[in-house]
């Protein structure tokens, strides 16, 4: 039980360690804390998402900082390619709320919150609740179960 319990926790450990989104995680906290006034969109690149595809990030000429383009999970799939060069982009600071402005239209949409970029609590708990039945199970096995059967 003793060697189940250490397994548990050095597995917890690593997996809390093992922040795969973290890039893209503090990307989402620099744009969710910055403000957009009537900013051009200037380039729009694209990058590696944790070993899943990929995700483009572009750039204002407010800034020459990269922003994700990482949505909200309400979005549509077709919404990731609304961001082009040339639209201007309205955020205020600490909000979601976002709305890109071309010739004729406005469009506003929501971005992710850089808390919803993080999967290690989900993967923390499914170690824990299987270890945490093993041991469970472990505790009302019977001490004879156990032993060693003598012939």
């Amino acid at each position: 039980m003793a060697a189940i319990f250490i397994v548990m926790v050095v597995a917890t450990v690593m997996i809390y360690s093992n922040d795969m989104l973290k890039r893209t995680r503090l990307e989402l906290e620099t744009f969710y804390q910055a403000e957009l006034s009537n900013c051009e969109i200037t380039r729009v690149v694209e990058r590696q998402y944790s070993g899943k595809g990929t995700y483009n990030l572009f750039q204002t000429n407010c800034s020459t900082e990269y922003y994700p383009i990482l949505l909200d999970k309400e979005s549509k799939y077709e919404d990731y390619y609304l961001f082009e060069e040339g639209l201007i982009v309205n955020k205020k600071a600490n909000s979601v709320d976002l709305s890109l402005t071309g010739l004729t239209s406005e469009l506003k949409l929501k971005i992710r919150h850089p808390s919803d970029e993080d999967d290690r609590f989900f993967s923390l708990k499914i170690v824990l609740i299987f270890f945490g039945t093993v041991l469970v199970v472990m505790v009302f096995i019977p001490n004879s179960f156990w032993e060693r059967k003598r012939n």
